[in-house]
């Protein structure tokens, strides 16, 4: 599901709680919301591309290649 619809569902569902039950439920709405972004965010976390090598000797003198994570720099 695309993450923009999840946010926009979310959003309008904590706005008619405010709206009709008080702050106590919009408060309880955002928290839930909060968690559960967070956790699905976390569980769907793709480190992206790994196509930074560098290659290194092995025991039996062979070469190897690791893909490694970007490494992100301040400019």
């Amino acid at each position: 599901m695309n993450t923009n619809y999840f946010i926009a569902a979310c959003q309008i569902v904590v706005l008619i709680g405010l709206l009709f039950f008080g702050i106590e439920y919009f408060l309880l709405g955002l928290g839930c919301f909060v968690m559960g972004f967070s956790f699905f965010s976390l569980v769907n976390n793709q480190s992206g591309s790994k196509g930074i090598t560098k290659p290194y000797k092995g025991k039996s003198g062979k070469t190897y290649t690791a893909k490694q994570d970007r490494e992100e720099h301040l400019v």
